[in-house]
């Protein structure tokens, strides 16, 4: 005969697997992205025009480069699900200052 709760543990065994496997590769996924990002891409160093030492060294606090890469990651995450994705350049407007 059929039981009932055994189909049910199974389905929820299933599911739990599903589930981890999906958060693993959630993060595996991201913190590709983010090593990725952070490597080949610095914004305050790449699309910027000239700036002075001062000027660059500001910028990385205010973006946060001056952390340690865990503390980067976690600050990554919590904006990509809180939807902060960062400053405009325009939001610097000592940036375009003259020397």
């Amino acid at each position: 005969m059929y039981n009932v709760y055994t189909y049910k543990s199974n389905w929820w065994r299933f599911v739990g697997k599903r589930v981890l496997i999906a958060v693993v590769a959630f993060f595996v996924i991201t913190f590709l992205i983010f090593s990725l990002n952070r490597l080949f891409v610095s914004p305050s160093d790449t699309y910027l025009p000239p700036l002075t030492n001062e000027q660059l060294e500001r910028l990385r606090h205010i973006e946060t480069y001056d952390r340690p890469g865990y503390k980067l990651y976690y600050l990554w995450i919590k904006g990509f699900f809180t939807g902060y994705f960062g400053y405009a350049y325009n939001d610097y407007p000592w940036l375009t200052d003259s020397k």
